[in-house]
């Protein structure tokens, strides 16, 4: 019965089975990093703020997880995978983007680090299916680099062309994955 089904579909079966496996471990792995850095913002930005915020980035790994258990023999919605994965890096990438972090250089510099850790964790994670990996890290990184950029000193302008950077070999590496 297995010979009738195509090579194609069947490594695109596995790759889907090692994110189902994974599921778990990155739903754990998600609340407790977006609740330490809430955690970490909460003197920053405006509390309403943040908890929505805590809310856009973890409501899509619950989908994940209902959308990967629900479903027999891997028979994923990909389009739905893949969406899930840029709504997670947009809501990821908006704290680059929109809170209000231009008095307090070291909470961009803690932001730094966890945006870019996410990024890089994700690559093992996302890159069994790499659309969703460069729907996950292209807004992640888009929105920090893009906060840096708008600072417009030579440092930040540094760390915007590093973000960049860093995106484009995490992707090149999903792809190899």
């Amino acid at each position: 019965m297995t010979a009738d089904i195509p090579l194609e579909k069947k490594i695109l079966s596995e790759r889907l089975a090692l994110i189902a496996q994974q599921i778990k471990i990155i739903l754990v792995i998600v609340l407790i990093i977006s609740t330490l850095t809430a955690y970490t913002l909460w003197s920053t930005v405006p509390h309403d703020m943040l908890i929505n915020w805590l809310f856009l980035v973890n409501f899509p790994s619950l989908l994940r997880i209902i959308l990967l258990f629900s479903q027999k023999h891997h028979t994923y919605d990909l389009d739905l995978l893949a969406f899930l994965a840029a709504w997670s890096g947009t809501a990821w990438g908006a704290v680059g983007f929109f809170f209000p972090l231009y008095a307090d250089p070291t909470v961009m510099q803690f932001l730094t680090v966890v945006l870019f850790g996410i990024t890089a964790g994700s690559v093992p994670g996302l890159s069994s299916f790499v659309p969703c990996y460069f729907a996950f890290s292209i807004p992640v990184m888009g929105g920090l680099a893009f906060r840096h950029f708008s600072y417009g000193d030579e440092i930040h302008i540094s760390a915007n062309i590093f973000c960049l950077i860093f995106l484009l070999i995490n992707m090149a590496f999903s792809l190899v994955i």
